[in-house]
């Protein structure tokens, strides 16, 4: 069974911020691989930062449709929207094996998809039709899907250690070489065996960052296999465009705005 949704718990840059921007928990066939559907988003401008997911978006312009695929990346970017008309799906890395979907994330994994949309109304339906239009379509992918192999071996191993693990020892645990574990890998999420790892290990800090009562960077640096302090805090920059303390304070300031 797959558990690692109940394991990973990957965050925005901006996890408190729900005002502009609804997000909703699909069904529970869909648990396992969707981390919510998304919309409309009202925010002009937020920092985005590698949170293992790709994206479905779906915009609607009178009679028209625009259906775009963002994959799972590696690094920040800022984006600018303001669009009432958006909604999204948003998908867990080892979710896109059981879609057939490649690293690629293009509109070839889903070719059927707008033909779908339109048939079943989705242009005229409100978010909750919307959700309920897309989750039908995704189980009955989900139903013809062949579960993969040793592609989530990896991907357990990454998640069951933080991170924190070499290519030599992910291909150790999926039984195969370590040229085999980087074509899995490349081939099922677009990212290579150490790009995912740093992804995680990455996005476990910062949620220990904001979570944890008594965060300590000494303490996350031996747990998550930094070199050193400075390791952790220009490794946390890289993925996150910003120094930690400064993410932080600009995440709980929100958070603390809204309590008020």
């Amino acid at each position: 069974m797959l558990d690692l949704h109940l394991r990973f718990h990957p965050l925005t840059s901006h996890p408190f911020d729900m005002e502009d921007c609804r997000e909703v928990p699909p069904c529970t066939l869909l648990h396992p691989y969707v981390r919510c559907f998304w919309g409309p988003v009202a925010r002009k401008y937020s920092l985005v930062v590698p949170d293992a997911c790709a994206d479905i978006i779906i915009v609607t312009e009178g009679q028209r449709m625009r259906i775009s695929f963002c994959p799972v990346d590696n690094a920040p970017f800022h984006s600018h929207s303001v669009m009432e008309n958006m909604f999204g799906v948003r998908f867990y890395l080892w979710a896109l094996p059981y879609f057939q979907v490649g690293g690629e994330f293009n509109e070839e994994s889903f070719p059927d998809l707008y033909a779908y949309l339109l048939r079943e109304g989705f242009l005229e339906a409100d978010f909750d039709r919307r959700q309920a239009i897309m989750e039908c379509y995704l189980v009955r992918r989900l139903d013809k899907a062949a579960v993969p192999g040793g592609i989530l071996d990896g991907l357990d191993l990454l998640v069951r250690c933080h991170g924190s693990v070499s290519v030599r020892e992910a291909a150790a645990h999926m039984s195969v070489s370590t040229r085999t574990a980087e074509r899995l890998f490349r081939r099922h999420t677009g990212l290579s065996p150490k790009e995912v790892a740093e992804v995680i290990r990455y996005q476990t800090l910062w949620r220990r960052a904001l979570t944890q009562p008594r965060f300590d960077l000494l303490e996350q640096v031996e747990a998550l296999g930094y070199c050193d302090q400075s390791h952790l805090l220009n490794n946390f920059r890289k993925f996150h465009g910003m120094p930690l303390h400064e993410a932080v304070r600009m995440a709980k300031d929100v958070a603390f705005l809204q309590d008020g």
